[in-house]
């Protein structure tokens, strides 16, 4: 959803199962050394280049 929509990161987080969007950006952060939205702007640099 990160990638596909505008939602907000809250929203992500609850449809996602993380609940919080704190509980969200902990575990990305943990597992892709990223923030969600680090990693929303760059996937979305990527398909806009495709």
């Amino acid at each position: 959803m990160l990638e596909t929509t505008d939602l907000p990161m809250d929203q992500v987080a609850r449809t996602s199962g993380f609940g919080t969007a704190q509980s969200m950006r902990q575990h990305v952060r943990q597992a892709l050394g990223v923030t969600p939205t680090a990693y929303r702007r760059t996937f979305r640099a990527l398909a806009a280049d495709a």
